[in-house]
């Protein structure tokens, strides 16, 4: 009884992660910028956030945004001890740029399985990730994605200057 009572308990706590993982994936990238905001200010990390710039994306790009904008936040809050974090989109010459920089310890090691995995996502949408990083120094991350055609059509100027913290 008692076996069957964990194993019910088991499956029941798996469908719960399967199902936030799915609602997690399925977010684009304005709800996903709303929680990684609240998560990070509820750690007591000062988040400064410009997304005014952002234009309608297709369901790839948004997606593709999103997961980048959670695999930077989950880098931060592992590995960065940031105490200040700033999110910025914008288009700018014919391209959707998403940018997260932050004050932490920056990185000086080999690029892991989360970082392959933006780029990788990045570049299959003909797009690119750059990540600018040292010890001690913080982390700017610049991801890019062309904007869809009808989209660059309406699009004639730079939204402004790409801020970055600590210049």
């Amino acid at each position: 009884g008692e076996i069957e009572e964990v194993e019910r308990v088991a499956r029941e706590a798996l469908n719960q992660v399967r199902s936030a993982v799915a609602d997690m994936r399925g977010a684009g990238l304005a709800p996903t910028c709303d929680n990684v905001c609240a998560v990070l200010a509820g750690t007591g990390i000062e988040v400064a956030r410009d997304t005014a710039g952002t234009p309608a994306l297709d369901g790839d790009s948004d997606q593709a945004f999103a997961w980048v904008l959670r695999e930077c936040v989950t880098n931060i809050m592992r590995h960065a001890r940031a105490r200040h974090v700033a999110i910025r989109v914008c288009s700018t010459r014919g391209q959707v740029v998403l940018e997260v920089t932050d004050d932490g310890q920056g990185s000086a090691g080999t690029e892991g399985q989360g970082v392959r995995g933006m780029r990788e996502r990045m570049l299959a949408l003909g797009g690119e990730l750059c990540i600018e990083t040292a010890e001690a120094c913080g982390t700017r991350v610049r991801a890019s994605l062309p904007l869809p055609p009808r989209i660059a059509a309406s699009v004639s100027a730079p939204t402004g200057p790409v801020a970055v913290m600590g210049s």
